[in-house]
């Protein structure tokens, strides 16, 4: 996990390596690698909730795109975010 991921959580969550623990534990759940992307996603929209960062969690293992697509665009055709970029490239942190 890349470290701006991490910077994230430790400033949007009250227990940051319990919301470390629960990301990582997603490789095993799934059956393809988790990427950064969908980390990133995941953190964004759960905004330091962890009832949202579960919620998140569970679609991004159902289906990663609908996440994807939640958390990077406005509209369906407009794209606000691309979190293959890190949260420092995207001006978030």
């Amino acid at each position: 996990m890349q470290p701006d991921i991490i910077k994230i959580v430790e400033l949007d969550f009250e227990n940051p390596k319990e919301v470390v623990n629960i990301l990582e534990a997603m490789k095993f759940m799934n059956r393809r690698p988790v990427s950064d992307r969908v980390y990133r996603a995941i953190i964004f929209l759960s905004k330091g909730s962890m009832s949202r960062l579960n919620h998140f969690t569970e679609l991004a293992l159902t289906d990663y795109r609908d996440l994807l697509w939640q958390a990077e665009y406005e509209n369906p055709e407009v794209q606000k975010y691309d979190f293959n970029k890190s949260f420092s490239e995207l001006g978030i942190v």
